[in-house]
Formats: structure tokens, C-alpha cells, sequence
């Protein structure tokens, strides 16, 4: 597993002492590097648990051209996907899922999800649009949480990063998981303001 951690303003600038704080609330999901990429009202953190090709090129955030991922999971058909972009043009300069995922997303657009087979969280920032595109698998295996404040997105693997920002319980929630255990809870999580991204 790996830990993502997202931050997009469309009014003002990020502070981004206090979001590399918060990306490193999720150190212990990926021990093996930490960075972030932060550009006028964008901040992508992502700290990395080295599965598919273990090289440092393969670090995350991770760019190209004026698209910028971060990424937790693992892509299945990397290899099938990555032959379909070779044949179409695309250059590769790692062995891993996550240059595939980006340069999908470059060939195919948002469509690319449904090339996919796996499990996943990832956040692409285009730079040129200054437009955010967040995708999560489809049987929700790999985490992912999201935080509005005022016109402030906040993305993460875990709850408690975005606790870190604002925390105040959701009673209703908290109630009738304990009485209920098991439910739907329909996007909702213990705190009012934070929900699971569908």
C-alpha cells in the first residue's frame, strides 16, 4: 500500500508546511519515499511502498508532460495496456503501473478507467487545464477520503489525515454503526464533514 494525500484551491494559495504535515500522518503506508509536488493552488504528497519496479524513477509524484500523478494500488493489466500505448506511440521509461496509468490518462482521457483492471486510488493534476481528475476502483478496495473546505479539496488514504484539518464527529453515523455494526453507510464516515470518495 501506498498513502496519497491531495489538497486543490481554486481562490488562494496552500499552506504547504502544514500539508506536508498532514502527508506524512501516513508515513507508516509507505516507508519507502516520501515527496510532493506543490504548484500555484495544487498540492500532491504521496508516500511510497515500493512494489512494481522498485527503482527511484518510479517515485511519486510522478510526471509527464503537464500531468502530474499520484497513485495507490496496483493495475493488473499493466502490461496489456502498456503494449496498446507502445503500438500507439508512447515511450516508456520505467517498468511501472503507475507511468501506464498517466500515459493512459494522456491517450485516452478519463475513459482510460475502464481499461483497468485492479485496484486503485489516483489523482492527476493537469497543469495546463489546472483541473484535478480523481479516480477510484470499482469495488472501493483501495481507500480514499475527500474534506471541502469552503472551496478547499482535500483527498487521502486515510481519515485521519484529513481529522488533522477537521475533525468534528458525525453522532448519527457513530450511533448506528454501534447499534447496527455492519452497514451502508452511504459515503459517510465518524466525522460530518469527511466522506469515502465513491
Amino acid at each position: 500500500m501506498c498513502g496519497i494525500f491531495a489538497a486543490f484551491n481554486t481562490e488562494s494559495n496552500i499552506d504547504i508546511d502544514f500539508l506536508k504535515k498532514i502527508n506524512d500522518v501516513s508515513a507508516h503506508r509507505g516507508p519507502d519515499n516520501s515527496n510532493f509536488y506543490y504548484k500555484e493552488n495544487c498540492f500532491l504528497g504521496h508516500r511510497r511502498l515500493s512494489i512494481i519496479d522498485l527503482n527511484d524513477r518510479s517515485n511519486q509524484p510522478f510526471k509527464y508532460n503537464n500531468k502530474i500523478i499520484i497513485f495507490n494500488g496496483e493495475i493488473f493489466n499493466y502490461i496489456e495496456i502498456r503494449s496498446k500505448l507502445i503500438s500507439s506511440g508512447y515511450a516508456f521509461q520505467t517498468d511501472s503501473d503507475t507511468e501506464v496509468i498517466i500515459k493512459a490518462y494522456d491517450y485516452w482521457g478519463k475513459n482510460c478507467q475502464s481499461k483497468f483492471n485492479g485496484m486503485w486510488s489516483f489523482i492527476i493534476y493537469d497543469e495546463k487545464a489546472k483541473s484535478l481528475f480523481v479516480s477510484r476502483d470499482r469495488f472501493g478496495q483501495k481507500p480514499l477520503f475527500y474534506l471541502q473546505v469552503n472551496r478547499t479539496f482535500y483527498f487521502a488514504s486515510e481519515i485521519q489525515q484529513l481529522a488533522y484539518i477537521k475533525k468534528e464527529p458525525d453522532f448519527e453515523t457513530i450511533q448506528k454503526f454501534l447499534k447496527e455494526g455492519g452497514y451502508d453507510s452511504e459515503g459517510k464516515t465518524f466525522f460530518s464533514s469527511i466522506f469515502e470518495f465513491p
